[in-house]
């Protein structure tokens, strides 16, 4: 009996826990579906404000790229040094009025001579070849270069060139480009897609735009920029999904490509990410907590009922050593199950689909009973009367003589009962009374 009790616990939890793994396992898919739908719609706003930093960047590329082949034009049809100039300074009127304000004007290192198309007359000291613009565009091989931010010796203000070097391998066509335009950009999606940072990175890790200004130009490669080269790593360890920490505090850091070489990067605090999904973790843990609660209670409603099914079950076996006969008698279904037949035909007597208890019984009595002791037994069968006769009883019983002049003793016990306290099931045994 002990085995069998072990087994069972054992089996029972073994259910238990299969229920919460499953519900827990369900909680980890929808954690994850959820907190991916949240990071898919961060990184659409990232994308969204990258369309809008190429946008401004393509007009500056475009504008450099027509107008370099128009000076290799110019040169191969042999202009000189003057028409070319007047070309840069029209072109600087044309692309700075009417197609982007942020373009400061054409300028370049073309046939051994710096050409400004804004009319800026370098120092003494100005070496061309030796600028940033010339040496990326060099380095670029004819591709477009985007120079690193830098103070214009002209304007005095925060510039970025984009620069070509024309097919001679020598000469270089420039356009310098205002960050205020991109600046404003960087900002304003800063502020309205809720980032903590925001910032444009060019292909060395230095700063080209932040929303906070004073990065502006900063190398984020460097160990000394503190977040900002924690930035950096986050990002090269991942090139779409990075996390760091800042003042204690977790943060993720997502990236889109701006031009060829540049990368727009956010960083978002986790908690501003997952806000809008705690309420429906938090219904959906609440939801799991109350599913499994229901479910234990269940599994030991259900066990409780088998160990009742099982103490009444093992009642009866111990019966059958000292009655001929036992019924489980379903009152309310009028149907009966038998546990057991030593002497008499009661299977042939009684109906073999197990119903109409009543009619049954009076048959099989009717067959076992002397004609003296019928009408008393009739009565003490009658399930109708069982629920007055029972009441605050254990057992109620009455004793007859079968055909053959034998003394038999018949009984009824409670098994169950409803709400109301009416009897459900009963318990029918007749007993040998000779045999004993």
């Amino acid at each position: 009996m002990m085995r069998t009790d072990r087994k069972s616990k054992v089996r029972w939890s073994v259910i238990i826990l299969f229920i919460f793994a499953v519900l827990v396992a369900n909680f980890c898919v929808l954690y994850v579906h959820v907190r991916d739908n949240a990071i898919s719609g961060r990184k659409q706003e990232i994308m969204r404000s990258a369309i809008e930093f190429n946008n401004f960047l393509v007009e500056s590329i475009d504008a450099v790229k027509l107008t370099s082949q128009t000076i290799e034009d110019m040169n191969r049809s042999g202009a000189t040094s003057k028409q070319i100039l007047e070309y840069l300074e029209s072109s600087s009127i044309i692309y700075g009025k009417t197609i982007n304000r942020s373009f400061t004007g054409f300028y370049g290192y073309i046939g051994n001579v710096y050409l400004d198309g804004i009319g800026w007359v370098p120092g003494d000291d100005f070496v061309p070849t030796e600028r940033p613009w010339y040496k990326e565009a060099q380095k670029a091989n004819g591709e477009i270069a985007f120079v690193s931010p830098y103070v214009d010796l002209q304007t005095g203000s925060v510039t970025m060139s984009v620069s070509r070097m024309l097919s001679n391998q020598r000469d270089v066509i420039s356009i310098d480009l205002s960050l205020d335009i991109l600046q404003r950009i960087l900002e304003e999606s800063t502020i309205r897609n809720g980032w903590k940072y925001g910032m444009i990175l060019d292909k060395d890790n230095n700063v080209v735009a932040h929303s906070e200004i004073e990065e502006i130009g900063k190398s984020y490669s460097n160990k000394n920029s503190l977040i900002g080269y924690d930035i950096v790593q986050s990002i090269s360890k991942n090139d779409e999904l990075g996390v760091i920490k800042i003042d204690g505090k977790r943060y993720i850091t997502l990236t889109a490509e701006v031009g060829d070489t540049w990368k727009l990067v956010s960083v978002i605090s986790i908690a501003e990410v997952l806000g809008s999904t705690r309420s429906i973790l938090v219904w959906f843990v609440s939801s799991l907590v109350i599913i499994f609660i229901i479910a234990v209670r269940l599994i030991f409603n259900i066990k409780k009922r088998q160990e009742k099914e099982s103490y009444v079950y093992n009642q009866l076996r111990a019966l059958t050593k000292v009655y001929d006969i036992i019924f489980l008698i379903d009152i309310v279904n009028d149907r009966f199950y038998e546990f057991i037949e030593k002497q008499t035909d009661s299977g042939i007597l009684v109906d073999n689909e197990n119903k109409r208890a009543q009619y049954n019984l009076r048959m099989l009595m009717d067959a076992l009973t002397d004609r003296r002791y019928k009408k008393s037994i009739y009565d003490f069968i009658n399930l109708s009367t069982i629920d007055k006769r029972l009441k605050d009883k254990n057992v109620i019983s009455k004793t007859f003589i079968n055909n053959n002049n034998q003394k038999f003793e018949v009984k009824f016990t409670p098994v169950e009962s409803d709400e109301k306290g009416n009897f459900t099931k009963v318990i029918f045994m007749i007993e040998n009374m000779y045999d004993n």
